[in-house]
């Protein structure tokens, strides 16, 4: 038995030589919330912020978890986090109003101040995503060479639909048009027969 407690010693010392305390929060206090495992609300994951925030500490459960008020922004995330996932918030910085314009898909093209949408000079190029869901690829008055942007079909306003009309009658390879239009002929070509 001495030797077991002595190896157990020994482990503990080794271990516990490159490791500190988890940190302690107190009520009320503001932290930031890593979006490690929290789908983001953007249109590109690798661009979202890699924190969200900032939250209110609700009370320290035990002594590695933390319970944050997120009921806000996050209705149906459940509220309690690993302190290994929670940073303290430090001051006024860049995550102050990050989800006033841009972050959420919904309100991102809604939004006038952030996409105007009688810049758009055309629509050059379209791509199935998953079944029945395209994104176009849209070149604007103000843009550059190379800086097109693909949009998702649900996020094009209404006033759009009669170019995307047109653009899908030019186009109706990508759609699956052309195949629908030789299918009815060779339909109707058979029947005659």
């Amino acid at each position: 038995m001495e030797c077991l407690d002595l190896a157990r010693k020994k482990q503990a010392k080794y271990y516990n030589l490159n490791k500190k305390p988890a940190p302690v929060y107190k009520e009320g206090e503001m932290v930031l919330l890593l979006r490690k495992f929290i789908k983001t609300r953007r249109l590109n994951s690798k661009l979202d912020y890699r924190y969200i925030g900032p939250f209110q500490v609700v009370k320290m459960i035990g002594s590695n978890a933390v319970q944050l008020d997120i009921s806000k922004e996050y209705p149906k995330l459940h509220p309690v986090f690993n302190v290994s996932l929670i940073v303290r918030y430090i001051g006024l910085n860049a995550y102050v109003d990050r989800g006033l314009i841009e972050g959420i898909k919904e309100k991102y093209y809604a939004d006038k101040d952030v996409v105007d949408w009688t810049l758009l000079k055309l629509i050059l190029d379209a791509r199935l995503v998953r079944k029945g869901k395209y994104e176009y690829l849209l070149l604007w008055n103000n843009s550059t060479v190379g800086n097109d942007t693909w949009v998702a079909e649900e996020h094009l306003p209404e006033k759009l639909n009669l170019r995307i009309k047109k653009f899908q009658e030019v186009h109706g390879e990508l759609f699956g048009l052309a195949k629908q239009k030789r299918n009815k002929k060779t339909a109707t070509a058979s029947e005659g027969l």
